[in-house]
């Protein structure tokens, strides 16, 4: 068995939080007001046994990582915050500008610190976290992150194979998080980020001014069917045949819908809408372009010729997303996107923390416990064979990929138990 995949690769954290970076001390302050307008956030004091077992935990796992990485000990030692919530949870917080002045910061439930060896290992996992300085850099297009596995080994991509990674992206990043000809081209109703879901948001919203009764009823039909029917994978959301059927259905009656709705309403153009569902004016969307690559600005020129010269602004969007679609397909018939694979800051913090928690002669079990302990499915950590990966798009992947990965890595290293 050939274990370079495991070294080229690592899972993220099934961790209910990404890791946060800040850009200032008010940006800190802020985020954890937030936070306390959800759940009781408490900065326990010295006296909490909960507090002091927390932060000897921290203090006792700092050391592991020094023993790789002596660099570690000029940095502060992080602080503690028990947060009470019903649901066993830990992320890391930190202001990583030229100077520390918001502490480094491992928050965790109070309830997880009741499981020695599942703390022990989540714990592990944030510090990494927090001494690889990991921010919310844009790391999908960043090719030294990204490998085709074959064989369980780890391939680097080719540049040209890493210009269509890019392309196939920012298609998913405008038409959001599915391709599935079943929306007949409409975004799916959780694809909120990307840009024709908020292209899409904003006609329905200039139809909602209008108080269009059957619209509201397609609507709501349409969002539920497809919120019942989900089934996120790599590359779309996969629907029984009978689903699938009603989904396009219900999206024919949606689309239809909004043209009765605004029929009397001017189609604008891709820009103009563009720039509404961002709150801009036109003028104010010179920053947007700049930021677009020769490709990528020839796409948008090409997607734009296509809306604007439809009959109406939804046939607009639909002409759209189909030219994204299309672009994908390409792709797709020379590129094996199910083999690839994601380096991501959860995969690199994975990999400290199981070196880190071997040198300290423990094993990622616990870990891998909780990552394991929300899976319906059985996961075999021995397996030869490696298990489903999950959705390339999500660099958290899947529970049992992860948990597969750590047991392989620590294997590598050699049990020191």
């Amino acid at each position: 068995m050939k274990y370079l995949l495991y070294i080229c690769l690592l899972l993220n954290s099934a961790l209910a939080s990404e890791f946060q970076s800040f850009k200032s001390t008010q940006e800190a302050i802020e985020y954890f007001d937030d936070i306390k307008e959800q759940e009781e956030l408490v900065f326990a004091d010295l006296s909490d046994p909960s507090y002091v077992g927390a932060q000897a935990l921290v203090k006792k796992l700092s050391l592991g990582h020094e023993k790789i990485n002596p660099s570690i000990k000029s940095l502060p030692t992080p602080v503690v915050v028990i947060l009470e919530s019903p649901e066993d949870t830990a992320f890391a917080a930190g202001y990583n500008a030229k100077e520390d002045s918001f502490p480094l910061t491992i928050v965790i439930s109070k309830d997880m610190l009741a499981n020695s060896e599942q703390i022990e290992g989540v714990v592990a996992h944030e510090l990494a976290h927090l001494y690889l300085k990991h921010g919310k850099e844009d790391e999908m297009k960043d090719k030294k992150r990204w490998s085709i596995e074959v064989d369980n080994e780890c391939n680097p991509v080719s540049d040209e194979t890493f210009k269509d990674i890019t392309t196939w992206i920012n298609s998913f990043s405008s038409i959001g998080l599915t391709k599935d000809e079943a929306f007949e081209y409409l975004p799916t109703p959780r694809s909120i980020d990307s840009a024709y879901s908020m292209i899409l948001g904003t006609i329905m919203s200039l139809a909602d001014n209008k108080s269009c009764d059957e619209l509201v009823k397609a609507k709501t039909e349409w969002f539920n069917k497809t919120e019942e029917s989900l089934d996120s994978n790599l590359l779309s959301y996969a629907f029984s045949d009978e689903a699938k059927k009603e989904v396009s259905n219900l999206s024919k009656k949606l689309i239809q819908e909004i043209k009765v709705c605004l029929k009397d309403e001017k189609p604008s153009t891709l820009l103009e809408l563009l720039a509404k569902s961002l709150k801009k004016t036109p003028a104010q969307m010179s920053p947007f372009f700049d930021d677009l690559s020769e490709n990528e600005l020839k796409d948008y020129e090409e997607e734009s010729k296509a809306f604007n010269s439809a009959p109406s602004m939804i046939e607009g969007l639909q002409a759209a997303i189909k030219m994204n679609y299309d672009r994908m397909d390409a792709i797709e018939k020379t590129l094996d996107v199910k083999a690839l694979r994601l380096f991501s800051v959860e995969d690199e913090a994975d990999t400290l923390a199981v070196k880190a928690l071997h040198a300290m002669n423990k094993s990622p079990k616990g870990l891998n416990d909780y990552l394991l302990k929300n899976d319906e499915n059985s996961c075999d950590v021995d397996s030869q064979e490696a298990p489903e990966y999950g959705n390339l798009q999500d660099n958290h992947h899947s529970g049992c990929w992860r948990a597969w990965r750590n047991h392989k890595l620590y294997q590598t290293l050699g049990s020191k138990t």
